[in-house]
C-alpha cells in the first residue's frame, strides 16, 4: 500500500522497473492512495483515495514506512558523546551514496 499515485517514486528507473516486476512475479496486491488505519486477525482496515474505510483480507502485510530521519538515539547520545555525527538517513533520508559521503566527510576532518 503506497499513499502517493505510484509505487516507489524517486527510485531510479531500471531499479523500479525490477522491483515492480519481482512483485507482479510474486502476486503481490499493491494499493496506491491509500493509508493503513488498522491491521486486524485476518487482514486490514485502509481508508482509500475516497475516504473510504475497506476491509482486505490477508495473511501478509509488509510495512515500509517512508523516509523520516530517526534521531532519537542520536538526540539521547549527543549531551554525553563529544564528537557524535548524523550520517545516513538518520541525517536526512537519500541514497547510500550520500551516507557514503558523509561518513567520508567525518572520517576526512
Amino acid at each position: 500500500m503506497e499513499a502517493l499515485s505510484e509505487l516507489s517514486a524517486g527510485i531510479h528507473h531500471a531499479n523500479r522497473v525490477m522491483l515492480l516486476d519481482m512483485l507482479k512475479d510474486k502476486k503481490v496486491i499493491c494499493l496506491t492512495r491509500a493509508e493503513l488505519r488498522e491491521i486486524i486477525d485476518d487482514g486490514i482496515i485502509i481508508l482509500d483515495e475516497n475516504s473510504r474505510e475497506k476491509t482486505i483480507p490477508c495473511e501478509t502485510v509488509a510495512l515500509a514506512l517512508g523516509l523520516e530521519p530517526k534521531r532519537e538515539l542520536y538526540e539521547a547520545l549527543r549531551k554525553n558523546v563529544y564528537d557524535l555525527h548524523l550520517v545516513g538517513d538518520c541525517r536526512e533520508p537519500r541514497r547510500i551514496m550520500h551516507a557514503i559521503w558523509d561518513a567520508f566527510y567525518v572520517a576526512s576532518s
